[in-house]
């Protein structure tokens, strides 16, 4: 669902052989945001499983509801 992955390449400048501090900001800011959706990920899951668990609280009452109304008539 959120399955994405940032790639990032040093670039290097005429004037230099190494990473810029542009380079490591970005490469900073890439795995802040890989974090943020791994996080966002985890929470998804969470919360989708808590819906599958409501969903078969739900039913689970309207079965017995429907058990109880059956048996008061």
């Amino acid at each position: 669902m959120l399955d994405s992955r940032f790639n990032s390449q040093a670039v290097v400048s005429d004037n230099s052989l190494g990473i810029s501090k542009s380079d490591l900001t970005v490469q900073f800011r890439i795995d802040s945001l890989e974090r943020e959706i791994n996080n966002l990920r985890q929470t998804i899951h969470d919360l989708s499983r808590q819906i599958d668990i409501a969903k078969r609280e739900a039913t689970d009452t309207q079965r017995e509801t429907r058990e109880a109304l059956s048996r008061i008539r």
